[in-house]
């Protein structure tokens, strides 16, 4: 690390860990997750299926073009959830 860092600046370091030296248990390809959670929910299952069904058409689903549009979307749909 420098010994000053100029005004206005910060300097980040992020370590990340060696997997090797990991102490939660992992599943054969190195999922934490998938250790834990083998089999998905009803829920996910369901949210799986629908997100194929939107990919084949079936589901009417927004497309965006833009990075804008994506977060204008993610507005809306985020002002109508109360919570």
């Amino acid at each position: 690390m420098p010994r000053e860092i100029p005004a206005g600046r910060m300097q980040v370091v992020i370590r990340f860990p060696d997997p090797a030296e990991a102490e939660e248990p992992r599943s054969e390809d190195g999922c934490p997750l998938c250790a834990i959670y083998k089999e998905p929910n009803e829920e996910t299952i369901a949210a799986f299926e629908e997100g194929e069904a939107m990919m084949r058409g079936e589901i009417p689903s927004p497309t965006f073009h833009s990075l804008e549009e994506v977060l204008a979307g993610i507005s809306t749909v985020c002002s109508m959830v109360m919570f």
